[in-house]
């Protein structure tokens, strides 16, 4: 190797390189959720164009127009599990039933483990999303979620 070529790369600051890489794919990870989000309110979008969700849905699910999809911070406490868990364990509780979104959301929000929020149901959309590309619960039809069996979570 050349001198100088050698001589940088035994001073590169190897620790900070490290500590940036860690940020950037956190900032990556902070964007993925970002474009989840957009991609969820398209698709909430066309299921409303093709007549498969309601107007009022729509419009619980949907943040005003001049507000940023944000998601809600979530507090979370031994009596208010996160979202993924509230839906998990709700879901888990029937394991046979498919509910609707909007369904899930009363449910969650009577038990005190959503707030009733426009923010906190787009979240809920989101989470939904999320665990159904994870293959933890199924959504059988557009809007409507159940648990995923065992054998149907691994697959």
């Amino acid at each position: 190797m050349d001198g100088w070529v050698e001589r940088w790369l035994q001073t590169l600051p190897v620790e900070d390189v490290h500590r940036e890489v860690a940020q950037l794919e956190e900032r990556i990870a902070e964007l993925q959720g970002e474009i989840d989000k957009r991609r969820e309110l398209l698709a909430m979008r066309e299921r409303w164009l093709d007549g498969g969700l309601s107007e009022a849905e729509a419009a619980a699910a949907a943040p005003p127009v001049s507000e940023p999809v944000a998601e809600a911070p979530e507090s979370v406490t031994p009596d208010r599990p996160t979202r993924a868990d509230a839906l998990l364990r709700l879901l888990a509780e029937d394991p046979e039933r498919t509910w609707k979104l909007s369904h899930l959301r009363t449910e969650l929000v009577a038990r005190s483990w959503l707030e009733d929020t426009r923010e906190a149901t787009a979240s809920l959309q989101v989470t939904a999303s999320k665990l159904t590309r994870a293959g933890r619960i199924l959504r059988p039809k557009a809007g409507r979620y159940r648990a995923a069996e065992p054998g149907e979570a691994a697959a």
